[in-house]
């Protein structure tokens, strides 16, 4: 795991003590920054949206497809602003960025909700908690794509946790284990340190079992069947 650089999927629970950076802290590499990259090539490799029309009338293919022109414009616009932003990481100050990511992040759709993690991500890395979790918590609810509320369950977990509310932070890794996505095995993970942590026998043991039920081959696997007393029940 990597230092606490970012209040989600990939990092420890360890509270960030340097509080003052600058650029080039930003610019270093970061998991979250990498992942967050990955996903908005993700999405622009496949925003473009078939639209079918078999057996429709002309006008409804007409409507269909200034429909589709419309939305495409507004997926051109919201991509760019959002890059704008999230490029000012890189060549402006760390005010500017956050000043673009708030106009990006008012934005609907992917980009507004991946602005709003950037938000988040920075907001962890002030040690402004109370900023982080309010945002993390819309995400976990509402994002449109369950990457993004995975994600979002973590930093809520990591916040907590880094606020010393370990039972609560083993809830949310609890939730974000549950959901189908690049870091169940992370957040299974995260459940159980925190379930430990927080004297929660029975979030551990069902982040163990599940752990050892999705990645039977993972080298943990005795201390992890040993915390189940023998038996790795399904979790």
């Amino acid at each position: 795991m990597m230092p606490a650089a970012w209040a989600g999927a990939l990092v420890s629970p360890t509270v960030a003590t340097k509080v003052d950076f600058d650029r080039k802290d930003l610019k270093a590499p970061d998991a979250f920054f990498e992942n967050v990259g990955r996903a908005n090539r993700y999405v622009q490799e496949n925003r473009r949206m078939v639209i079918g029309a078999a057996a429709a009338v002309l006008a409804v293919i007409v409507g269909a497809v200034a429909w589709h022109d419309s939305s495409e414009r507004r997926a051109d616009d919201s991509a760019a602003t959002f890059f704008r932003a999230t490029s000012a990481l890189d060549t402006d100050s760390i005010e500017s960025a956050k000043a673009a990511l708030v106009t990006a992040a008012a934005r609907s759709g992917i980009y507004g909700e991946l602005a709003r993690l950037y938000e988040a991500d920075i907001a962890v890395r002030e040690q402004r908690w109370t900023d982080a979790l309010p945002k993390y918590e819309e995400l976990s609810r509402s994002g449109s794509a369950a990457y993004i509320r995975q994600i979002a369950l973590l930093g809520k977990g990591f916040v907590l946790e880094s606020t010393t509310k370990s039972a609560e932070a083993a809830e949310a890794y609890a939730a974000a284990g549950k959901l189908t996505g690049p870091y169940r095995e992370q957040a299974l993970r995260d459940q159980l340190r925190a379930a430990r942590a927080a004297g929660k026998a029975d979030l551990a043991k069902a982040a163990a079992a599940k752990i050892l039920e999705l990645y039977p081959e993972t080298p943990d696997a005795d201390e992890l069947s040993a915390e189940l007393g023998g038996n790795p029940a399904q979790g």
